[in-house]
Parts: C-alpha cells; sequence; structure tokens
C-alpha cells in the first residue's frame, strides 16, 4: 500500500541520516562536531513542523463527525515493529548524551545532544502515528499527520473489517492509505464517505453491503486486504 511505502521511505531517510550522524562523530577530526549538530537540528524540523501545526490543521478540517479510534490491524503492527527498533536508539542517544554531560567535558557536547533530540524526536513522531486517533471531519479525515480533504480523495472501498482510500497525486500524501474500522462505525463511515465520494461502479456493491461481522469475506475482499 502506498502507506507502507511513505513509512519506509522515511524511516530509511531517517536512519539513514542517525546512522552516518554517528560515524561522523567517530571518525571526523575535532572541530566538527558542530557541522553533526547541524544536521541533526536540521533534519528534526519537519517533524516538528508536523507537531506545532497539527492542532491548527485539525481545527481547519473542522468540527468531528465520527471518532474511530486508534487504528489497529496490519498498520499498526508495522508502526509497533518500528518503535521496536527505533525506542533502544532513542534511549541510547539520551543516555549517551547524558554520560557527555556527567563527565565533564571541556566543551559542551553538542553533537551527543543534538543526536539524542533526534532520536527522540523521531520517537515521537512514530508514537503519534501508532496512537494517534483517526477522526471523520467534516471537510476530510485526519490521522497524525495528514489531514486529508474530500477533495484529495480520489475514491473510497469498505471491506469487513477495514477501509481504503486512493488519493490523488498530491507530494504531502500517499497514494492510497487503509485503516481498521468494524461494527456500526463502519456503517456509518460509508454513508459520510458516499455522501463526499463517487466510488467506483466496481465498488459499489462493496462499499454500503452490512454483512454481520462473523461473515466470511469473500475472495475480492480478501484479494483486498491482501
Amino acid at each position: 500500500m502506498g502507506v507502507d511505502r511513505k513509512l519506509v521511505a522515511t524511516v530509511l531517510a531517517y536512519a539513514a541520516v542517525y546512522f552516518a550522524g554517528v560515524v561522523l562523530l567517530r571518525f571526523l577530526p575535532p572541530g566538527t562536531e558542530y557541522t553533526v549538530a547541524v544536521v541533526f537540528v536540521l533534519s528534526c524540523l519537519p517533524p516538528w513542523s508536523l507537531f506545532l501545526t497539527w492542532p491548527w490543521r485539525c481545527r481547519r478540517a473542522g468540527a468531528v463527525r465520527l471518532e474511530l479510534g486508534r487504528p489497529g490491524g496490519s498498520h499498526a503492527f508495522r508502526l509497533v515493529l518500528i518503535l521496536l527498533v527505533l525506542v533502544p536508539f532513542a534511549i541510547v542517544s539520551a543516555v549517551s548524551a547524558l554520560l557527555a554531560v556527567v563527565q565533564g567535558r571541556a566543551s559542551l557536547p553538542v553533537a551527543e545532544l543534538a543526536s539524542g533530540v533526534f532520536a527522540l524526536t523521531l520517537t515521537g513522531y512514530f508514537l503519534f502515528l501508532r496512537f494517534g486517533r483517526l477522526q471523520v471531519r467534516r471537510d476530510g479525515i485526519t490521522h497524525f499527520p495528514w489531514a486529508i480533504r474530500w477533495s484529495q480523495v480520489e475514491s473510497f472501498q469498505v471491506y469487513r473489517d477495514f477501509f481504503e482510500l486512493q488519493l490523488k497525486s498530491s507530494w504531502e500524501l500517499p497514494k492510497a492509505v487503509d485503516w481498521e474500522v468494524r461494527g456500526v462505525k463502519k456503517r456509518m463511515l460509508a454513508q459520510i464517505l458516499a455522501q463526499h465520494i463517487s466510488p467506483p461502479p466496481l465498488a459499489q456493491g462493496l462499499v454500503l453491503r452490512t454483512e454481520p461481522e462473523s461473515s466470511t469475506a469473500s475472495p475480492g475482499e480478501r484479494e483486498g486486504h491482501d
């Protein structure tokens, strides 16, 4: 799915910055640690811009129409795996920075401090992704870091236990996103989406179908979920 490619690209990009900075700290001559610190600080700016503008972007999307809670399913599982790898790096970076301060070095360990801030920033970013609330609002759908307007959605499909949005081409959004949703909220969600988005002809049978939760998914649904 598009959201997976975006997550993978984000993880790889930030991991490359982090490890490149750590290598530079170990092998560059003294006096270059400020350059490494600047790289770490600049890399923190995109996540922090999302943190700071998130309340404003949510308000701009209008009042909440349907609260879907924290997304689960395979998307949440992948984020947990990322956090299991990332959190130890954040802890090691923070401890390393604190030890540098406690040891009383002649100069402030700016590079170590910057690397710790960078690792903690990444941890916060993925914690927001994992535990942020999915909400259907008046003008779109919000889930950190995306505030998706109805005009940005090309089509949608609601399956047995998740729904999928196909999005229009945009630098800020993936091509597709999917979240887990079940029960009565699934039917309410399908009704709201149908008010704002015209589903493709082949999806009509899936979009508004209200089969029991215990029913067996059809081959087409299983294929879509895979």
